[in-house]
């Protein structure tokens, strides 16, 4: 149990800045660029609007839980 207190988790949210991409959060906040897809899906419900694989600086984006 002690173990799993001291565990990090990731963060609820991500605040997008300059020059940021799905797959580099991804990378960046889960270690692989392979969760790009989950970033898009879980923040598909939020209606924001993505062009290509580029963000808005500011875009509050949800992060997938693992």
């Amino acid at each position: 149990a002690a173990a799993a207190a001291t565990k990090t988790l990731p963060r609820a949210f991500y605040t997008v800045k300059k020059n940021d991409t799905l797959a580099g959060i991804a990378k960046s906040l889960l270690g692989s660029t392979k969760y790009k897809d989950r970033f898009y899906a879980v923040n598909k419900a939020l209606e924001l609007e993505f062009t290509g694989d580029v963000l808005q600086v500011g875009m509050r984006l949800r992060v997938p839980k693992l």
